[in-house]
């Protein structure tokens, strides 16, 4: 926005130099046409100059005799010489021709002036006045920014047109600077205007094609001013002039048969009425604007530069005018549906501007008429002008009433269909799945149909206050209580069938507002799932796959968790020297933060049972540990290590119920980890003997509850654990999920379920 901004105004400052480059060249000598300025070639030929037989581009070989060099040896002859005396030119035609013309000398007078410079001047300032107006009215408007762009590059051609070719106040060559993005900008402007195409949402970066080809033409023709590079190429000093000209003519042609396609294309298959009415505008401006240059272009100007003829620079410059028309036509487009704001001075200057001219001709012509046929009979009277004058008040008032109704329909109102707009907003809302953009299809069909100030959706519970003036609908429906429009453009009070359509279409809106919420919620829940499932597969891949055998020893373990993810966790491993390292968790919590920390909890464990550190150590490294990390206020993890070695067990335990021993409690107690930093643990140590039994087990066990709501409590697990010890760890395992799921007889679990089974057996 601030670079556009920046642009306009160097516009402006580069229109203020051009107008004062050329009103310092009055009164200076001409020979009636232009020089390059690198190279003594014709421009261009100044209108109603007489020059002979010289053509635009034809080489000057000598003047008076003496052979020339260069441009400047050009302008110290011609001031050697004064007004009305003849200069004997000698040229070459681009065809090799070479002739011998009497040219006069002039006076570059306002006569000239006006016939040359004025027009672009004109033509220039036009351009620059329209792309301003579009783009500091809408500043934040795309295709404003974009409308700035094409009229900036024309308006800077034609004031550098205007200020280097006919003054030669700057060099030649900087008239084709922007002569190539008006051609890029004008194809940009056909792909986002009046709706951005489909590709372009798809891929943004298309917007910025155009302007690869322009650039290679504005590089290719900085290289040819360069003299080495001319001569490495094989090209004239007219190159520029002449040819690349010739193809960012054919490119800015090939920019407006786009625009042409693209708006006739949106005028058939537009499903807005109101991007139809803007597409219909920029075709009619199009055509008119541009059409007439274009086949100025391609029909003489082209063949012109090729063949070497001559045309009417006046043709050039009549063509030229209708520029205007079409960056007129986008402005208006943009305004009518855009930027309302001015729209009540427009249509008030326009009625009453369009009331005055058709009453004035009226009363000449009535005023006319009476007196040519009263004058006969009543000589010189002031009848025929009091006859007039009272014919014209009378018709004054409808000729107003309908003037209002024509320029209301212009600019304020499209009549619409209601059943044909309620069953094409059906269509197209019912393929809608997304809450904003099913309330963005409803505001512009209300906005196309109605031309409220503005279109608020209003929910539920919604904070957000109706502005002064606005009209409320209401709707009383879940998703929509009410919906506010601004006061009409046209400032037209609300019909009852504006209020009904306003209805009708805001009910389907809710409907679908209902549904895109009810496919949100299911989407998530689908989406949780998921992320569940993927949770539940990486937990029971942290989990031992095998458990490890130590001569003597079994070992068997099982954890269930109560949802898709848990928090008990377990790990045996082995360790140096036949040693075994036993560990069993709860992590407070489920789902997949629990899951997140048991990872945590397992990762580190298993760093410290490789480093041979005892239970304590390794439990209070882990204290700190999620004291330190973990997730907030009451987060904690209840665990107990073990450490297997010959015949005796080293244990640790950190809030897990006590370890059995034969059904019997091992008295080993301690704090949950994650509490208290500076706690600090015991260490207990029990011996074995053949056939002793180890049941580890989480608090999901004792606390299991059936259809009853009984729980299987802590006297029944030592029970059944006392009741089992001669059966090998795995078969023990087995039984005390048997008899668990018995017990619960389809409860859902509440809570985890893990087991660690330890069996000596000699």
């Amino acid at each position: 926005m601030v670079a556009h901004g920046v642009l306009l105004a160097a516009l402006a400052v580069l229109w203020l130099f051009s107008l004062v480059s050329t009103l310092q060249a009055l009164d200076t000598r001409t020979a009636g046409f232009t020089l390059l300025h690198s190279a003594p070639y014709v421009l261009s030929i100044l209108t109603g100059a007489q020059t002979g037989e010289l053509q635009p581009y034809d080489r000057l070989l000598a003047v008076d005799g003496q052979p020339l060099a260069n441009s400047e040896q050009f302008v110290t002859l011609l001031h050697r010489h004064v007004v009305g005396e003849n200069l004997l030119v000698k040229s070459q035609h681009p065809n090799g021709q070479i002739v011998t013309s009497g040219v006069p000398v002039q006076k570059f007078d306002w006569r000239l002036w006006v016939n040359n410079a004025l027009p672009l001047l004109f033509i220039a300032l036009g351009h620059l006045l329209v792309g301003g107006f579009a783009f500091l009215w809408a500043p934040s408007n795309r295709a404003a920014r974009v409308h700035l762009r094409v009229t900036g590059a024309l308006s800077a051609m034609i004031s550098l047109v205007a200020c280097s070719d006919l003054t030669h106040a700057l060099p030649s060559w900087c008239s084709f600077l922007p002569k190539p993005f008006v051609g890029a900008a004008g194809i940009e402007l056909a792909l986002i205007f009046p709706t951005v195409l489909t590709l372009v949402k798809r891929h943004p970066w298309t917007v910025k094609v155009p302007y690869l080809p322009a650039f290679a033409m504005l590089a290719l023709g900085l290289i040819a001013e360069v003299p080495a590079a001319r001569r490495w190429l094989g090209i004239s000093n007219v190159f520029i002039y002449r040819e690349l000209s010739g193809a960012t003519l054919i490119y800015a042609t090939f920019a407006l048969i786009i625009l042409l396609l693209l708006a006739y294309h949106r005028c058939r298959t537009a499903a807005s009425r109101v991007v139809q009415a803007q597409a219909k505008i920029t075709l009619g401006g199009a055509v008119l604007g541009y059409g007439p240059y274009a086949i100025f272009g391609l029909c003489v100007a082209f063949p012109a530069s090729f063949t070497g003829n001559t045309y009417p620079l006046v043709l050039e410059l009549i063509t030229m005018l209708a520029f205007l028309i079409f960056p007129l036509a986008i402005a208006y487009a943009i305004a009518r549906h855009r930027l309302f704001d001015i729209e009540l001075v427009i249509r008030q200057s326009l009625i009453y501007g369009t009331v005055t001219a058709v009453l004035a001709i009226a009363f000449m012509a009535l005023s006319a008429g009476a007196r040519l046929l009263a004058e006969p009979l009543l000589g010189k009277s002031a009848l025929p002008e009091v006859l007039a004058t009272a014919g014209i008040t009378l018709f004054f008032g409808p000729l107003r009433e309908r003037i209002q109704v024509l320029v209301n329909r212009a600019f304020h109102r499209i009549p619409y269909d209601f059943r044909a707009l309620a069953l094409e907003f059906n269509d197209r809302i019912r393929e809608i799945v997304d809450a904003p953009k099913a309330i963005a299809l409803f505001q512009e069909v209300i906005s196309g149909a109605l031309q409220p100030a503005h279109v608020t959706v209003l929910t539920p519970g919604s904070a957000r206050l109706v502005t002064g003036g606005a009209t409320l609908i209401k709707l009383q429906r879940r998703e929509v209580e009410a919906i506010a429009l601004g006061p009409k453009r046209s400032e037209e009070p609300y019909l009852p069938e504006d209020r009904e359509l306003v209805q009708h279409l805001g009910h389907q809106l809710a409907v679908t507002l209902e549904n895109a919420r009810l496919f949100a919620e299911v989407a998530e829940q689908e989406k949780l799932k998921h992320e569940l499932a993927l949770a539940r597969s990486v937990q029971e891949g942290l989990l031992p796959k095998r458990l490890p055998e130590i001569p003597g020893l079994e070992v068997a373990a099982a954890s269930l968790p109560a949802g898709q993810v848990g928090g008990d966790f377990y790990d045996v491993l082995s360790l140096p020297g036949e040693r075994l390292g036993i560990l069993i968790g709860d992590v407070s919590g489920k789902g997949i933060p629990a899951a997140l920390l048991m990872s945590s909890t397992l990762a580190l464990f298993r760093t410290g049972a490789k480093d041979s550190l005892s239970p304590r150590l390794v439990i209070e490294r882990f204290n700190e540990y999620v004291c330190e990390h973990g997730s907030g206020h009451g987060t904690f993890v209840a665990s107990c290590y073990a450490v297997y070695e010959g015949d005796r067990l080293k244990l640790t335990n950190a809030g897990m119920p006590k370890l059995l021993r034969n059904g019997v409690p091992v008295e080993a107690v301690g704090m949950p980890a994650g509490l208290v930093a500076s706690y600090r643990y015991r260490e207990a140590e029990i011996t074995l003997h053949a056939g002793d039994t180890l049941v580890f087990c989480s608090d999901g066990w004792a606390d299991a509850q059936n259809l009853q709501g009984e729980v299987f409590g802590r006297e029944r697990l030592q029970a059944l654990a006392a009741k089992l010890t001669a059966l090998a760890a795995r078969d023990q395992v087995a039984a005390f999920l048997a008899e668990l799921a018995a017990f619960c007889s389809g409860a859902e679990p509440f809570d985890d379920r893990t087991i660690v089974v330890i069996r000596k057996v000699c």
